[in-house]
């Protein structure tokens, strides 16, 4: 009678233990708008009763999966850059369930604007084809001009 008790107490011990054991998760894939898998998808479980964060990312076939969770309300946020993020609320995670949520991401709208300031003054001098040398007045006065001509002005400049 004594081994039947003991095996009896035994044996509740274990399927108590084993219910304590028992593992809840959350799994589920990520791909984009047209259906194609995303991978490198940062998935955030946060309990919103106790405020802890787990984090993991999708694998190359876009799946992601949170092996063991303890029970409690959840929120679930999928981000990647150049993606506008989803979230599913309020997620009741029980004893031993196996919950699955999928994310679909869309592409994040992009708005930049560029702005290229250059100082004129200096585009042109860097780009000007002329060649040219800056000579005073006094030189100019001093230079013998046979015809008076202008032209003879400009021969006489060295290059």
């Amino acid at each position: 009678m004594k081994r039947v008790l003991v095996s009896a107490g035994l044996l509740c011990f274990l399927l108590a233990g084993a219910n304590a054991f028992a593992q809840s998760r959350i799994s589920g894939i990520v791909n984009d708008a047209q259906g194609a898998l995303i991978p490198g998808v940062s998935i955030t479980a946060t309990n919103t009763e106790t405020g802890v964060m787990t984090v993991v990312l999708s694998n190359e076939t876009g799946a992601y999966n949170f092996a063991s969770l303890p029970p409690g309300t959840y929120k679930l946020n999928a981000e990647l850059p150049g993606f506008q993020g989803q979230l599913y609320d309020k997620v009741v995670l029980g004893q031993s369930d196996q919950l699955r949520f999928n994310f679909k991401l869309t592409v994040a709208s992009v708005a930049q604007a560029v702005e290229v300031t250059v100082d004129a003054q200096a585009l042109l001098t860097a780009t000007s084809q002329s060649i040219g040398v800056a000579i005073d007045q006094k030189r100019v006065e001093d230079l013998p001009m046979v015809k008076g001509d202008i032209l003879d002005l400009v021969q006489s400049c060295p290059v």
